[in-house]
């Protein structure tokens, strides 16, 4: 499952999902954006953790 990060739900998202994975990302760095698509297809493959993008 793929969740978007906000400023005040990390609390939330963290306190429902047993298992969280967190990618902090900015728009500005090469190697977040190399990464993110790879990053999206491992959060569709796998269903026992939530993955989210944070924006740094």
């Amino acid at each position: 499952m793929m969740q978007e990060l906000e400023q005040d739900n990390l609390q939330d998202i963290i306190k429902a999902n047993a298992i969280v994975i967190v990618q902090y990302s900015a728009t500005w760095c090469g190697n977040c954006r190399i990464m993110k698509p790879k990053f999206k297809k491992l959060a569709s493959e796998q269903n026992n953790a939530t993955f989210v993008i944070a924006d740094a």
